[in-house]
């Protein structure tokens, strides 16, 4: 049984103005008000994440940070990442220019990252499952046929409907995503969500799940 939780999380943006500028959800739900000067505002978004990650994380627990960390300098990333608790591992986003040079902050640096997570690992699993992480949403992806997750960024919440209209074992993580709600997201809220899901689908596996889905749909990728 392992001794420390998995997390994940993405498009965290640290220092980034211009989300905070188009993003009115993000302003709301963090408490920035538009009487805050801009520096008034980065300190506030900034000091919220890392408040909310060092509230949740344990120093033994492993975090994926799916893509898109920090629009800071590599400094101002480097102090960030100095202050969040945990064994960080970062999947690479399309803005993560910032983190070039700071590899030795994070456990493991990929693309993409997939990973087994066996049974005895944790309590609250039926079974073994398959995780397949990627700062952009996948349509096909390593085992999707014998029911591998699919994780995801990227998106800023806007394939949640997609995602769960199409039936996929995928889901977006991200930061501002409706499952996030401007938190971290557990291994074990991703699994229970999935296995609602397909409980309400009448399957208690997840690759017999998916067999199903494909017959059904005729398409097998």
């Amino acid at each position: 049984m392992n001794n420390y939780n998995i997390w994940f999380t993405s498009d965290t943006h640290f220092h980034h103005a211009n989300i905070l500028k188009f993003q009115k959800e993000r302003r709301e739900a963090i408490g920035i008000t538009d009487d805050m000067t801009d520096t008034e505002k980065m300190k506030k978004h900034n000091e919220y994440i890392i408040n909310m990650w060092n509230m949740t994380v344990n120093k033994n627990d492993h975090i994926y940070i799916l893509g898109d960390v920090s629009f800071g300098s590599t400094e101002e990333t480097r102090k960030i990442l100095e202050k969040l608790k945990g064994h960080k591992h970062l999947i690479i986003g399309n803005h993560d220019k910032s983190c070039r040079g700071l590899e030795n902050y994070f456990e493991s640096v990929s693309q993409i990252k997939e990973f087994p997570i066996k049974k005895h690992q944790y309590d609250f699993l039926d079974e073994t499952i398959y995780l397949v992480l990627c700062h952009f949403p996948m349509v096909a992806w390593n085992r999707r046929l014998h029911g591998a997750f699919m994780v995801h960024g990227h998106v800023h919440g806007s394939m949640d409907k997609i995602n769960i209209d199409s039936g996929e074992l995928r889901v977006d993580i991200g930061l501002d995503s409706a499952f996030a709600d401007y938190g971290l997201v557990s291994l074990e809220k991703v699994y229970k969500y999935f296995k609602d899901y397909i409980k309400a689908q009448g399957f208690d596996n997840f690759e017999k799940y998916v067999e199903h889905k494909a017959s059904v749909d005729g398409v097998r990728y």
